[in-house]
């Protein structure tokens, strides 16, 4: 991995972290939104020449 990539991975995850941490200060279940791991929500993407998540969240 690059520095690049992981610094943004380690932002991100820094991110997540605050979103749990502020719906935990407002008195929330915490809750994110992941991808739909199904069939009907893959895509292939051409440009890259590699299969993806579409734009369907649980």
């Amino acid at each position: 991995m690059s520095a690049d990539t992981d610094q943004q991975a380690k932002e991100q995850l820094l991110d997540l972290a605050a979103q749990f941490y502020d719906q935990f200060e407002l008195g929330e279940i915490p809750h994110m939104s992941v991808p739909t791991r199904t069939k009907s929500n893959i895509e292939y993407d051409e440009q890259k020449d590699v299969w993806v998540y579409g734009d369907r969240e649980s």
